[in-house]
């Protein structure tokens, strides 16, 4: 039987003195958007983001639909970008939950600007560029012609750009 020899050991205290240190150091026109996908990469999803969110964080970051709602019930309120795939059938929860969301199809950017108008609302998006890897995303010659799509539909604000590069 395997004998488990690691682990680690976080200082919470030292975790929001850190957020702070950064915040301070980027200055206030620069957002903070630290990520807290897979359970704060197993270090506790809700309390580590509550500490982020408690000390200067701007936004937080997930991969998972789930995760979202997950915070949302926990009573944490900054705003989340969701940057892993959320199918079609759910984006009414990004829209009730006004999450952002990483986008690169024509139909699913299509579906959100439909939910977000029935709702009266504007969801801000970011633009999933892939620089190699062939997973997710737009090629980097399709962006532009995929930025102007957006910015014609209604209820969908394009807050960023993200890139794939591993």
């Amino acid at each position: 039987m395997p004998i488990d020899t690691s682990w680690i050991e976080i200082s919470l205290h030292a975790l929001a003195h850190n957020v702070k240190a950064l915040k301070s150091l980027i200055g206030q026109k620069t957002l903070l958007a630290p990520c807290v996908k897979a359970n704060a990469y197993g270090h506790g999803l809700v309390g580590i983001a509550r500490i982020f969110a408690h000390n200067g964080a701007d936004k937080l970051c997930v991969a998972l639909i789930d995760e979202a709602i997950a915070l949302r019930n926990a009573g944490i309120r900054v705003p989340l970008l969701i940057v892993g795939f959320v199918p079609r059938a759910r984006l009414h929860e990004v829209v009730r939950m006004r999450s952002s969301i990483f986008i690169y199809e024509p139909q699913t950017a299509r579906v959100l600007s439909r939910l977000a108008q029935s709702a009266r609302t504007t969801v801000n998006v970011h633009i999933k560029v892939d620089t190699g890897m062939g997973r997710q995303g737009l090629l980097p010659q399709e962006l532009n012609t995929f930025m102007q799509f957006i910015r014609t539909l209604k209820g969908l604000q394009l807050e960023g750009i993200g890139l794939t590069l591993l």
